[in-house]
């Protein structure tokens, strides 16, 4: 990683983002309003009987309208730098780099990943950052969760498959 000169996108800290949002308009920050609600519905594991296998489940839902470029959180996970892909991670902008998100749990890697013919509501941007001195390179990453179309309190967040 150290070949590689990564240009900082963002000088604010994550309080800062999380307090006020990504252009430092609190309006579109809606990541206090993403909870995990509870659903009934398929849990997708096989069973061995006859039986439906539907049960409650978790998903990561807002609490309230959200509109394409809002701020829905901060992604969690581990950063790696390793030839090999990680089993749950996404990979960064560079090659080589992921973001494991298997170690570092939070609600928003809960996140529903979109089937083959399934429009997602939020994308993952990567993000640069250097708090200290903006004519350098960044100091750390952080993975924003954006929305990319409306979505409705209580319907899932879908974000899109990575290779």
């Amino acid at each position: 990683m150290a070949n590689h000169k990564i240009k900082l996108t963002s000088r604010k800290s994550n309080i800062h983002v999380l307090r006020h949002s990504l252009k430092g308009q609190p309006d579109g920050n809606r990541s206090s309003f993403i909870s995990l609600v509870s659903y009934k519905g398929e849990s997708g594991k096989r069973t061995l009987s006859t039986q439906s296998n539907s049960i409650k489940l978790l998903a990561v839902a807002p609490l309230v309208p959200i509109i394409p470029g809002d701020f829905l959180g901060i992604f969690s996970g581990r950063l790696r730098y390793t030839e090999e892909k990680p089993l749950r991670s996404i990979p960064g902008p560079i090659p080589n780099l992921w973001l494991e998100y298997s170690v570092v749990m939070g609600k928003l890697s809960k996140i529903r990943v979109a089937k083959a013919d399934e429009m997602a509501n939020v994308c993952l941007a990567w993000e640069g950052v250097n708090e200290v001195n903006e004519k350098s390179n960044c100091q750390f990453f952080r993975v924003l969760v954006i929305a990319t179309r409306h979505i409705m309190p209580f319907d899932q967040l879908v974000r899109p498959p990575v290779v």
